[in-house]
């Protein structure tokens, strides 16, 4: 027989799943409910429960990188919607072009959104670390960026168990978006037509933005559209621990 805390994942559960029909406003009191009774009763906050929509940006040439993409979704049980990304004889515009379409249509939809990269490659951890941290990130007060894994060049400073502030973070392999500040972002990144991570880790220097511990999400050894060359991604990952202070060491 379901316990309580089982009951109550059913009927909120019954509840996200006819909730289409009732409009946005409808919708969002609804997943408000979902993830506060999670967090109360203790239950795993998944990836589908936090973020209302989720994309992996995908160009139309690489179909390669979409199956490979498969399965890191098998992996961590989430499975995003393909974006198909801004085709640019400059990769690197085409890229920013590709997360900028994104941040508009989360706008338009008032949602909350995770993204990915098609060189996404989710490193060995436990099974329930992103749950563990999703629950943490939804009891802070405030966060604008969450972030699976990046590649840090200054510390990131442990303020729960699973969380860890940031203070540079390039990369946008694998991060999510507050649209409680979707609007600023959004004004930010149109405003700074540059490297999309460079516009990001500007915004993550002045508010408070979040990165796993330990990191989740590395990028795959491939061939790189934008570098034009097979890329390594073994250095952000050392420097992930490098940077990484825990809070034991902050007063030390």
């Amino acid at each position: 027989m379901p316990t309580f805390r089982g009951h109550v994942r059913l009927k909120i559960a019954s509840c996200m799943a006819t909730k289409r029909g009732h409009g946005t406003r409808f919708g969002d009191s609804v997943r408000k409910i979902f993830q506060g009774l999670l967090h109360y009763y203790g239950g795993a906050m998944k990836l589908d429960n936090f973020f209302e929509v989720s994309y992996c940006i995908n160009l139309k040439s690489r179909p390669d990188r979409w199956e490979q993409m498969q399965n890191e979704f098998y992996k961590i049980n989430f499975y995003p919607q393909r974006f198909e990304a801004v085709q640019n004889e400059n990769p690197v515009r085409g890229c920013y072009l590709s997360h900028l379409e994104i941040l508009k249509q989360a706008k338009k939809e008032n949602k909350s959104v995770l993204v990915l990269e098609d060189d996404a490659f989710f490193y060995e951890y436990e099974k329930d670390t992103i749950e563990k941290a999703l629950d943490e990130l939804y009891a802070l007060d405030d966060w604008w960026l969450f972030y699976l894994g990046a590649n840090l060049l200054s510390p990131c400073y442990q303020e729960t168990n699973h969380l860890a502030r940031l203070t540079w973070a390039q990369s946008t392999h694998a991060y999510g978006i507050n649209k409680k500040h979707i609007d600023q972002i959004l004004d930010f990144v149109e405003k700074n037509k540059t490297f999309i991570d460079v516009a990001y880790t500007n915004i993550v220097r002045q508010v408070p933005c979040y990165i796993t511990i330990p990191i989740v999400c590395i990028q795959r050894t491939d061939y790189s559209d934008i570098e034009h060359q097979e890329m390594s991604y073994d250095l952000p990952l050392k420097r992930y621990w490098e940077n990484l202070v825990y809070k034991n060491e902050k007063t030390m």
